[in-house]
């Protein structure tokens, strides 16, 4: 009996020490890979983007290789995953990423489309898109493997997640034109909120699944400016903007999936419900608003000038659809001045040549020269308290 039980108690201590010794190579194993990856980011923006800028591309393939090839060797490649999870995540991405296209290219024929500034000769498509389906791809390799092989550690996958989002921030950014903080709030509007959002959802994806949904994600997303013959004519914020909603939107209706206190079952399940449908109407409204695009368009009041009427931090609707020689005393009009600056000021004299004299309700005199009707972009036509403070404040 002591014998059985020396042995059973030398058995439990092996396999203790087994996993410890297992444990520490992980640890190990992540400290490589992690740090490999902030190391490559430093080269990357004190060697390469100063110096070998034009093979940038190259470099960070051939060291995306590097570092995945040593993570499949340090973890192995593992190929069970949850198929239906998968086949769930790969249609939300799929239905999502269709009605944002839509969105975007139905708002074009409301506003106006560019040409595409890419060439779309066959031998042109394949040297932009190249070296970027291949960083895709490894990247993509990389989360998998790596969050496959420390799913029982949230932290190791969280710092790991804001790594690489850290990399596709750097090797997107032109440090050059970095020159003051309009261009710093450009930066963090435009590239970094949306690749952080971009990589929760691929993380959370390869988390419940593989590492198809990411891809399919990042394909269309990231290689449609590169063969498409038009683009909607939106600038640069509101493009961000539907890139901000869209990872959240997609992240949302999979944790609807994933969900723990609810049985997955793939055929009962919907990835909407009828409770979406004013939220989703409300959101599009809202990015429409914001954007300018059809008759209406949002407006955050920045400066006391029309106190008591509308106050600093009140957002306004001005409607486009409106008649210049309608317009008459004492309606609140939104102009851009000859310095491109949005004003909404109330009209206190119609001149007889259809220009007009403006003042805003708490200023002692009026404002200088005359507002031509073509600097008229708006009538406002109704005031929401607050709404727009945080956003001014932020500013």
């Amino acid at each position: 009996m002591l014998f059985f039980l020396y042995q059973k108690n030398d058995k439990i201590i092996m396999e203790y020490r087994d996993s410890m010794i297992e444990k520490k190579k992980k640890n190990i194993y992540n400290l490589v890979i992690l740090t490999s990856i902030l190391i490559y980011i430093l080269i990357y923006r004190f060697f390469v983007y100063s110096n070998v800028l034009k093979y940038a591309d190259a470099i960070t393939t051939s060291v995306l290789m590097i570092i995945t090839s040593l993570a499949i060797y340090f973890y192995g490649f593992k190929r069970k995953v949850n198929l239906k999870h998968n086949k769930v995540f790969i249609s939300i991405i799929a239905i999502f990423a269709t009605l944002y296209f839509a969105l975007i290219y139905g708002i074009g024929f409301t506003s106006s489309f560019l040409k595409n500034a890419y060439s779309l000769k066959p031998l042109s498509i394949i040297n932009n898109t190249f070296f970027l389906i291949l960083i895709i791809i490894l990247e993509e390799i990389l989360r998998f493997v790596y969050i496959k092989a420390n799913k029982k550690s949230k932290a190791n996958i969280i710092v790991f997640t804001l790594i690489l989002a850290l990399l596709d921030i750097i090797i997107n950014i032109r440090f050059d034109v970095l020159t003051d903080s309009y261009e710093l709030f450009d930066v963090v509007s435009t590239i970094m909120l949306p690749s952080i959002l971009k990589n929760i959802m691929c993380t959370y994806a390869v988390y419940y699944a593989d590492y198809k949904g990411p891809l399919l994600y990042r394909f269309l997303t990231e290689l449609y400016i590169f063969i498409v013959p038009i683009v909607p004519d939106l600038n640069d914020y509101i493009n961000s903007l539907g890139l901000l909603l869209l990872p959240f939107l997609i992240t949302i209706t999979m944790s609807r999936q994933t969900d723990s206190k609810v049985k997955l079952e793939e055929e009962k399940r919907s990835f909407f419900k009828l409770s979406d449908i004013p939220f989703a109407v409300a959101a599009v409204i809202i990015y429409c608003l914001i954007a300018g695009i059809g008759p209406y368009k949002l407006v955050g009041i920045e400066t006391g000038s029309m106190t008591p009427r509308l106050n600093v931090g009140d957002a306004v609707i001005i409607s486009k659809n409106f008649s210049v020689d309608k317009l008459k005393e004492g309606d609140i009009i939104a102009f851009k001045t000859d310095e491109k600056e949005l004003i909404v000021h109330r009209i206190i004299k119609v001149n007889s040549d259809n220009t007009f004299i403006t003042k805003g309700d708490y200023n002692n005199v009026a404002d200088k020269g005359y507002v031509k009707k073509e600097q008229i972009k708006g009538k406002v036509v109704f005031s929401i308290p607050y709404i727009a403070y945080p956003a001014i404040m932020f500013k």
